[in-house]
């Protein structure tokens, strides 16, 4: 049901907004307080104000069983190297609990014989020149005065070679793929 609401907010409201429009605080508080009504966005938030810029660790593995999608992006980008780091956009992120937390994240990887192991990373910050359409809320959020930007690990975790060549079935990426593709149908 998140990722629906979420579908239909990026589908029919956000193309009605403009940048200039985030200048404004109600525009402001209503872009945090929609965020935040998830769970994992609004600890990451109350981390970045009152944190003191300490580590957060959450669980990658539930991330990809979140956004099922990604795992063949995964698979393809890691099969033919032994180790190395692999950029996930934020765009590519479907469940809001995650984007809206986590965001563009790097996982690095090493392959072994019976699988690969993987470690998310990621810095939560706010962009204060930020190009994109919540900029001026980016700025007001980095002028605050108590704000301090962390580090997003993970634990090490592995994936079997099985696990990376199974393609999940359509029923579990159609309700999570990302909106570029929603707005192709």
């Amino acid at each position: 049901m998140r990722t629906r609401l979420d579908l239909l907010v990026w589908r029919y409201l956000v193309p009605m907004l403009r940048p200039e429009m985030f200048q404004w605080k109600i525009f402001q508080l209503l872009a945090v307080g929609y965020s935040l009504c998830y769970s994992m966005p609004r600890r990451l938030m109350k981390h970045y104000f009152w944190g003191q810029g300490r580590p957060v660790t959450v669980d990658a593995r539930e991330l990809l069983k979140d956004n099922p999608h990604l795992l063949p992006l995964i698979q393809e980008q890691t099969q033919s190297k032994m180790e190395g780091k692999l950029t996930i956009s934020q765009l590519l992120i479907s469940d809001p609990q995650w984007k809206y937390s986590v965001g563009s994240f790097r996982l690095f990887f090493k392959r072994q014989a019976e699988g690969v192991q993987f470690q998310l990373r990621s810095n939560y910050e706010f962009q204060p020149k930020s190009a994109r359409l919540t900029g001026h809320l980016h700025q007001a959020l980095v002028s605050s005065a108590q704000t301090r930007g962390f580090l997003i690990t993970s634990p090490p975790f592995w994936l079997s070679n099985t696990e990376l060549e199974v393609q999940p079935a359509w029923s579990e990426i159609q309700p999570t793929l990302p909106l570029a593709c929603y707005l192709l149908v």
